[in-house]
């Protein structure tokens, strides 16, 4: 290409380049100076007020969802340093030969073996909990014949209520109740809430039972226990952390010399032992499989126990109340 081709090679792309910015700048300039729309009609102010009413509804509900994992994680924490306290004290009191016998010594490794499955528990309904919620674990959505599903909570927890000394009852459901959820995973949330009941209370009774709501929707599925509302619905900010904290560090700091020093410890070590997971942690991992299944787990009044004709001989219980869809009902109810 000779030097005159590429001269007007390159005037004509200035031209082009040139005019190109003269429209762009003219299209800037006539939306800069154009009239911004004006909302006139109520119906336009009505949409802008609801869209405003949506963005704040998500916004709370954006806040109390992150409250709610920040109280769901620091009692993980807790329900997993209490049996880790167990473990290592269990532990240190064994390698510091301060076990009076074999016997004792057996005794502690027992102790230690319970406190690891314990935590393994722990684990286990978290993560099973978090899969729910973040959807990476399918949920199965269909019907369930409640009187099947009773059946199979009593055999699994029936031998555990004989053994603490606690009468277990399971009012059976018609056999045409049906409701929709995950089989598996209800079954779990009622095992784990009946457990629980029946891990720290040393006398009582548990019944479980079912009703239809008067709309013929849903169902509602009690467990009436002797546990308090207090502890059920205990914050995570009321646990004692920090006196947990403290016991956990007196056993890194375990004297050989001192006798009460040891007493102490092994008193540490056996109360940390103890029942896990705690009734509040139980009824947030069941709330979170049962909002999982479009269902939702609640505590009701005392009052509302006068209408289970089960229950109503017995006071001083409290409700923990399932709420599922009813797919179908018997002609009877």
């Amino acid at each position: 290409m000779n030097g005159t081709n590429l001269l007007w090679l390159l005037v004509g792309v200035g031209l082009g380049l040139t005019m190109g910015w003269l429209v762009l700048r003219r299209q800037t300039v006539r939306q800069r100076s154009a009239p911004a729309p004006k909302l006139t009609s109520s119906e336009s102010r009505q949409e802008l007020l609801e869209k405003l009413r949506q963005t704040e509804l998500a916004y709370h509900m954006a806040v109390e969802m992150s409250q709610f994992k920040g109280n769901f994680l620091a009692r993980t924490a807790h329900e997993l340093r209490s049996p880790l306290n167990g473990l290592i004290g269990m532990h240190q009191l064994i390698l510091s030969d301060l076990c009076d016998g074999r016997e004792e010594e057996r005794e502690f490794i027992a102790h230690a073996h319970t406190c690891a499955l314990k935590m393994i528990k722990v684990l286990s309904d978290v993560t099973e909990a978090s899969k729910v919620e973040h959807g990476t674990s399918r949920v199965e959505i269909q019907p369930v014949q409640l009187a099947e599903l009773f059946q199979n909570v009593y055999t699994l927890t029936h031998l555990q209520a004989q053994d603490r000394n606690l009468q277990l009852t399971i009012a059976a459901p018609d056999p045409q109740f049906h409701v929709l959820a995950d089989s598996r995973r209800l079954q779990q949330a009622l095992i784990s809430l009946i457990d629980t009941t029946i891990s720290h209370v040393t006398e009582g009774r548990i019944i479980l039972s079912v009703q239809s709501a008067p709309d013929l929707t849903t169902i509602h599925i009690w467990i009436d226990q002797p546990i308090s509302v207090e502890t059920w619905s205990e914050p995570a900010t009321a646990l004692h952390v920090d006196s947990v904290i403290n016991e956990g560090r007196s056993l890194d700091l375990l004297p050989a010399s001192s006798s009460g020093e040891i007493k102490h410890t092994r008193a540490i070590a056996q109360q940390a032992a103890a029942a896990v997971p705690s009734p509040g942690f139980a009824f947030l991992v069941a709330q979170k499989l049962l909002d999982g299944m479009t269902g939702h787990l609640e505590i009701v009044p005392e009052s509302s126990l006068s209408a289970s004709s089960v229950a109503a001989p017995q006071t001083n219980l409290t409700r923990l109340q399932c709420t599922l869809p009813l797919t179908r009902l018997s002609s009877q109810a």
